[in-house]
């Protein structure tokens, strides 16, 4: 048995008070007259061994009640430990409040359960200790130590919050906290529901004095939009857009007949059910019609419960009022060009001889078409290698009278093979790449007998890094695609004249392949981010903005970091997006500059978690404190700091003695 206060067994000293108290008390005794003598000697003598008996029983009572009263304010306890610490505490407890908190503990959240816990652990310590509470949000009004009620308003205000974080560094926080507490004991708790995505492959726990507190739903189960995305990488007003929809199914069982719905131009509608296999995945397609032109918003949701964070996704994106394409030309405007874009009212085409293009506005366009040149300036040369690798496409048709050396050395600046001389020679196109973007899904049904292009003279070249679209008969490439960053070059191997080929005059292989060239990128665009995630937001800006304030509108409303990048920008939102939803890019609180789609981090949405034995390999010297009755939870946690503790014992029995006592004093008459 140790005390935590031995400092009050000196007050066993006041033992010495009732003994002097009985030894030197006298009686007064009263004369009483007796004939005879013999009856008075008995009668005294039973007397006085009677009365003896009685007051070294009262003497013992008091000794004993006056020796626990003592003991009671030592506070007395068993422990297995030898030393006893009786510094007082600094307790960090950690309370998860990330997504998966949202699941069901028989019938209310385990976050609510989690906080409950942390109250009892509260309720655990003495007034004289202090508190540290730290969530998932990582607070810095939690990064210092309170007293017991500040502690107690801090886990009554834990909500539900999307930031996830490692364990390690939860521990690496609470360290950075308590270490510096020398002079107090430093104690941590840790009560989550311990999912397996909090803990990186190369965690190694500290030896530290932990309790674990694990929260066990009722059903590991959740289905989570993983993701969404167009098949296309540039949408176009009037069309028919296909949205796939990544539905992930968590369960062991497979999930039959979730509902799926879309948010779309302000009108919610059910787009059908999907049936997700147990463990698996399945991918939806969404049949979309593209109204209207500028950045718009998207929303899909699915049904599921309890956890629902991620049952919605997030998008957003930009249909533009015409695709732009300039065609440079030497001698005259290519009369095949016009032919095949002034039909769409969706494309807007522009002729430009070579030597008057305006190199600022290259970058406006979506492609620029070379169209029979025999000879490309240094300055253009540098300025399509600047544009192509923003995401402008460029198209060569060379002419046949070209400047070989001249056009090679533009080539190089793209790390594209060079051409080598001109061989006139009747050569016919038999392989069409339809596996490749540019002339995927333009024939229903290829017929067998269709004709392909013919030329009358090529330059030959190497496919090198690039993508065979139309190649001849002896394996040489008539069409050839290289990605160049976020852009892509295509290069013929002749000019598109009458002469040189019938290219031109096929319609059913030319014009569907400048359209889908045009819309053709390297870099789709980004259609939708992620919270808490590093990544780049980058948007196109129009030049001349100056010092203007940028503003962010949504869920919330900020200001973000605008660093310049050419004639885009990257967006800076420094962790300033908590809820997820579309957010606006204003110039001005005017001007819409972009709109920007954050979505919820699906690493929660897994809700696997380790069991109390995988725990304890993670925690081997931790106490796991799992499935403990909440009216017990508490004194668990004092025998765990203290022992078992003794002092209400001895209370009690000191009371008990000095009604033993008094009962002594009335009823036992001498």
């Amino acid at each position: 048995m140790q005390f935590i206060f031995p400092v009050f067994l000196s007050a066993l000293a006041v033992l010495a008070i009732p003994v002097i108290i009985h030894l030197f008390y006298f009686r007064k005794f009263k004369k009483v007259y007796f004939t005879n003598v013999r009856f008075l000697k008995e009668l005294k003598e039973e007397t006085s061994s009677r009365s003896r008996l009685r007051n070294l029983l009262v003497l013992l009572m008091r000794l004993l009640a006056f020796a626990l009263l003592v003991f009671a304010f030592a506070q007395p306890f068993f422990t297995k430990e030898d030393v006893v610490d009786t510094r007082p505490r600094v307790v960090s407890i950690f309370v998860d409040n990330s997504f998966s908190m949202q699941a069901l503990s028989q019938d209310f959240p385990l976050l609510e359960r989690a906080k409950q816990r942390a109250l009892q652990v509260i309720d655990a310590y003495d007034d004289r200790d202090r508190f540290h509470i730290i969530t998932q949000d990582l607070e810095g009004r939690h990064m210092r130590l309170v007293d017991k009620n500040t502690a107690t308003g801090f886990i009554e205000e834990i909500e539900i919050s999307p930031a996830s974080h490692p364990i390690s560094l939860i521990l690496e926080r609470q360290k950075g906290v308590l270490e510096d507490e020398t002079d107090s004991k430093a104690v941590y708790f840790h009560i989550s529901d311990f999912q397996k995505s909090m803990f990186e492959d190369n965690f190694v726990p500290e030896n530290l004095e932990m309790s674990v507190v694990p929260m066990v739903a009722v059903q590991e189960r959740n289905l989570s939009i993983d993701s969404a995305w167009f098949d296309m990488p540039v949408l176009m007003q009037g069309q028919v857009a296909k949205l796939l929809v990544r539905i992930r199914n968590f369960d062991q069982n497979p999930a039959e007949n979730i509902r799926l719905s879309v948010d779309y131009g302000g009108e919610k509608k059910p787009v059908g059910s999907v049936t997700v296999p147990e463990g698996g995945f399945s991918v939806d397609t969404i049949n979309l019609n593209i109204s209207g032109s500028g950045w718009q918003h998207l929303t899909v949701e699915i049904t599921d419960y309890p956890v629902q964070f991620d049952d919605t996704y997030y998008l957003a994106f930009e249909v533009p009022e015409k695709i732009q394409i300039l065609a440079l030309y030497e001698q005259q405007p290519n009369r095949f060009l016009d032919a095949a874009f002034k039909p769409s009212p969706q494309y807007e085409m522009i002729q430009t001889d070579i030597k008057r293009v305006d190199y600022s506005a290259l970058n406006a366009q979506k492609m620029i078409i070379l169209s029979n040149v025999t000879q490309i300036s240094s300055g253009l040369a540098a300025q399509m290698s600047t544009v192509i690798r923003e995401g402008t496409n460029l198209m060569l048709f060379p002419a046949k009278n070209a400047d070989i050396g001249n056009i090679n050395r533009a080539l190089s600046t793209l790390g594209i093979p060079a051409l080598s001389s001109y061989e006139t020679a009747t050569h016919q196109v038999s392989v069409i790449n339809e596996s490749a973007y540019v002339f995927s899904d333009i024939f229903d049904r290829r017929p067998a007998n269709m004709k392909l292009p013919q030329v009358q003279g090529r330059f030959k070249f190497q496919r090198g890094s690039g993508e065979s679209l139309l190649s001849f008969r002896d394996g040489n490439p008539f069409l050839v695609g290289y990605p160049v960053d976020k852009g892509t070059f295509f290069l013929f191997s002749t000019a598109l004249t009458e002469t040189e080929s019938n290219l031109g005059m096929n319609a059913e292989v030319f014009v569907p392949f400048l359209y889908k060239a045009a819309l053709q990128s390297s870099a789709k665009a980004v259609i939708s981010y992620t919270i808490g995630n590093d990544e780049q937001i980058v948007v196109n800006m129009p030049a001349g903005r100056g010092d203007v304030i940028y503003k962010m509108k949504g869920p919330a409303e900020f200001i973000p970091g605008v660093v310049p990048r050419g004639s885009a920008a990257v967006i800076q939102v420094f962790n300033q997006v908590e809820k997820a939803g579309a957010y606006q890019l204003f110039a001005n609180e005017r001007d819409t500059m972009a709109s920007i789609a954050f979505n919820y981090n699906r690493k929660e949405s897994n809700p696997e978690a380790y069991s109390t034995e995988e725990l304890s390999t993670y925690f081997p010297n931790a106490t796991i404190l799992d499935q403990v009755a909440a009216a017990s939870f508490t004194e668990l946690i004092k025998e765990k700091n203290t022992g078992t503790v003794l002092w209400r014992i001895c209370l009690i029995l000191a009371l008990l003695f000095l009604l033993l006592e008094v009962l002594l004093l009335r009823f036992w008459k001498v």
